[in-house]
C-alpha cells in the first residue's frame, strides 16, 4: 500500500513538472511577436526573388512525357 502512495505521488510531481515546462514554452513563444509584418528584409545585393520578376515564369514541360 505505502508503493502505491509513493507511486502516486511521483506520478503527480512528474505531471506538475510536465505543465510547468509547457507552460514556460507557451509563455516564452507568446513574448515574442514577429515585428514585421512583410517578407523577410534582403540586401541589396541579393534581393528578394518574389519581387525580381513582374510575372510569373512557364515551368518546364516534364520528362515523363516525351
Amino acid at each position: 500500500m505505502i508503493g502505491f502512495i509513493i507511486a502516486l505521488v511521483l506520478t503527480a510531481l512528474l505531471a506538475l513538472v510536465a505543465v510547468a515546462v509547457a507552460v514556460s514554452c507557451w509563455l516564452m513563444a507568446w513574448r515574442r511577436r514577429p515585428r514585421t509584418q512583410g517578407p523577410l528584409p534582403h540586401p541589396p545585393e541579393f534581393p528578394n526573388p518574389l519581387f525580381t520578376t513582374p510575372e510569373p515564369v512557364a515551368e518546364p514541360s516534364p520528362d515523363y512525357l516525351s
